[in-house]
């Protein structure tokens, strides 16, 4: 039964339900950026492929809810909301424009590099004050 067993408590259920829920709409949000580069117009006027943004949220989303993966979840958040930020600054510096005739290339480099640099610091090693210093 998907993994929820009879004695979770409803908190639980619910909790499992944010993860889903949550992962959907944070990993949309590197997913629209990405579409929007290769779709022949902006993504804000194509919906038609609005629901495939969410499918990769909601099968991560599912794996941690059923805990087939780490709670990594908050980290996977945090690295999507900020490398959507970063690409966002990235293209206005740049100077990209979403268009039918824009070429790839400039949108996409600076899209990796934000969620390069967003990745660097969601998965960076957490040095704990208390941690004893080496050496």
């Amino acid at each position: 039964m998907l993994g929820i067993s009879p004695e979770s408590s409803v908190f639980d259920r619910i909790k499992q339900f944010a993860i889903v829920v949550g992962s959907a709409l944070f990993l949309a949000l590197p997913m629209s950026q990405l579409a929007s580069i290769f779709l022949s117009q902006p993504f804000n006027h194509s919906t038609r492929l609005l629901p495939v943004l969410f499918v990769p949220g909601l099968g991560f989303g599912l794996l941690v809810a059923l805990d087939r993966l780490p709670e990594i979840h908050a980290r996977v958040w945090q690295i999507s909301f900020v490398g959507w930020v970063l690409t966002a600054v990235l293209w206005k510096g740049m100077g990209v424009r979403l268009a039918k005739s824009m070429d790839v290339a400039p949108p996409l480099v600076a899209w990796i590099v934000g969620f390069g640099v967003a990745a660097l610091i969601g998965f960076r090693d957490r040095v704990s004050l208390e941690d004893p210093i080496p050496g």
